[in-house]
C-alpha cells in the first residue's frame, strides 16, 4: 500500500467513525432530517422497527422513536471497521440510556453495519441493532444474564417488526 492509499484508509476510518458518532448524537437531539441524511437511499435499519429507505426512516424516527423514549443518550465504542473501496463493514458497541414513563432503562448491545461512500462521503446503507439486554434501571442487570431482552414492550415491538419484515420488506442485496 502506497503513501496515498494509505492516507486515504485513514481518512475513511476517521470518516466512518465520524458518521457513527454524528448518527448517536444528532438521534439523540431528534434531528431527523439529519439522522435520514446519513443513510443511502435505500438505507435499512432494524432496531426496535424497522425501516427501509428514506421515507421509511424519516417515518420511523420522527413518529416511532418519540414513542419508544422521553429522553435518550447513546454512547458508543469498541469499533471495527473493514474498508474494502466504497464499501465498508463493521461493528460498533452501543450502551444506550433512556426514560420511559418517567422511568429509567440501560440497554448494552452493538450495531452492525454496512456502509457506501456516496458523493464522496459515507453513509449508512444497513444498521441493524443487536441487544444483549434492555432493562429498567431500578431492576440492574448483575446475576440475571439476559442474552435476549424480556421486556414485554421491547418483544412486542420486536414481534411487529419481524411481522412487517416478513410481510413487506427484502433484505436481500441490501
Amino acid at each position: 500500500m502506497d503513501m496515498n492509499e494509505r492516507l486515504t484508509r485513514i481518512e475513511d476510518d476517521l470518516a466512518i467513525r465520524q458518521l457513527r458518532a454524528r448518527y448517536c448524537f444528532l438521534l439523540d437531539q431528534r434531528r431527523v432530517d439529519e439522522v435520514v441524511d446519513l443513510f443511502t437511499e435505500d438505507g435499512y435499519f432494524q432496531g426496535l422497527g424497522i425501516a427501509k429507505g428514506r421515507t421509511d426512516l424519516r417515518q420511523f424516527f420522527a413518529e416511532q422513536v418519540p414513542m419508544m423514549a422521553e429522553d435518550m443518550w447513546h454512547f458508543i465504542g469498541n469499533e471495527t471497521i473493514d474498508i474494502a473501496g466504497d464499501r465498508a463493514t463493521g461493528t460498533t458497541s452501543l450502551q444506550y440510556w433512556s426514560v420511559k414513563g418517567g422511568e429509567s432503562y440501560l440497554s448494552v448491545g452493538h450495531y452492525e453495519e454496512e456502509m457506501r461512500r456516496e458523493g464522496g462521503h459515507w453513509k449508512f446503507a444497513r444498521k441493524i441493532v443487536h441487544l444483549d439486554f434492555l432493562t429498567r434501571l431500578q431492576d440492574g442487570w448483575a446475576g440475571k444474564p439476559m442474552h435476549r431482552p424480556s421486556n414485554p414492550e421491547f418483544l412486542r415491538m420486536q414481534a411487529e417488526a419481524r411481522a412487517k419484515l416478513a410481510g413487506s420488506v427484502s433484505v436481500s442485496g441490501v
